[in-house]
């Protein structure tokens, strides 16, 4: 069986837009899609600290992921998908 590995990243705050994105993300992840594993490892960043979401995303740059998940707002999003690219996560 294959596994499909997902990184979740969500800011640290009370926000419950970021809560419901990741327990959304975290929930269709139970759902096998041809017969895959879904493993979803969530790292949580210091809001509005670039410098964290990096040091976050650092960790993962020798185990590859199949995606990246970010449970942000617009900016976050935007420098997360940035970085993903920079440091060639996928």
């Amino acid at each position: 069986m294959d596994t499909t590995r997902i990184l979740l990243l969500r800011s640290e705050s009370d926000d419950p837009s970021s809560i419901d994105q990741s327990l959304g993300a975290r929930l269709s992840a139970q759902t096998r899609v041809n017969n895959e594993k879904i493993v979803v490892t969530e790292e949580i960043f210091q809001r509005d600290d670039d410098a964290d979401l990096e040091r976050k995303l650092a960790r993962w740059q020798e185990n590859k992921v199949s995606a990246v998940i970010g449970a942000t707002n617009v900016p976050e999003s935007t420098r997360l998908g940035e970085l993903a690219a920079k440091m060639n996560l996928l």
